[in-house]
């Protein structure tokens, strides 16, 4: 079904972000358990306000307890954020923001169009709160530069992409030349 953020209130974006993933993660984690799916490399994709929901999910499922027997969360390895809306309606990613473990242990690609002044400034909001905890690396004393690439596609997680354009979500996605 085909969800238009304009027609959400903020009981139903509340509501999206806690009780209908949930319940998406409960069939991902049945798929898993027969083999279709692999929970393992879970990478949540959030555009435009769903970044918000993208978040927030990453969040709860890395503020699960750790129990002995079951495992309950640490399922999101990855997050996506396309033209990302730090608030939309009574939806905010302040609390995600906080989750300092969330933050340190996924992967992040942010993606915008960075000549809409908003998106510029929620796209440098992200990349200071996001990239504080995944420092750039360099290339060390004496490793040639092959080894230099080789380590950085093996250790690299947080990609940051501010593309000189107005486009946004799917045009931003969509668009051949970028």
């Amino acid at each position: 079904e085909t969800l238009k953020p304009e027609d959400l209130t903020g009981r139903d974006l509340v509501y999206l972000a806690t009780t209908d993933f949930m319940a998406i993660k409960n069939d991902l984690m049945e798929r898993n358990n027969r083999g279709e799916f692999n929970i393992e490399l879970l990478t949540i994709v959030g555009v435009d306000s769903g970044a918000i929901l993208a978040m927030n999910w990453s969040a709860i499922d890395w503020s699960q307890p750790d129990l002995p027997t079951i495992k309950l969360g640490y399922d999101v390895k990855a997050v996506v954020l396309v033209s990302p809306k730090q608030k939309y309606k009574t939806l905010s990613m302040q609390g995600a923001l906080a989750n300092r473990n969330m933050l340190s242990q996924l992967s992040f690609m942010i993606i915008g169009g960075a000549n809409d002044r908003f998106m510029e400034r929620d796209l440098g909001s992200l990349k200071n709160s996001i990239g504080r905890y995944h420092p750039e690396l360099k290339q060390k004393s004496g490793e040639t530069d092959t080894e230099f690439r080789e380590r950085l596609l093996r250790e690299k997680d947080f990609f940051f992409y501010d593309e000189a354009t107005n486009l946004q979500g799917i045009d931003l996605i969509n668009a051949p030349n970028l």
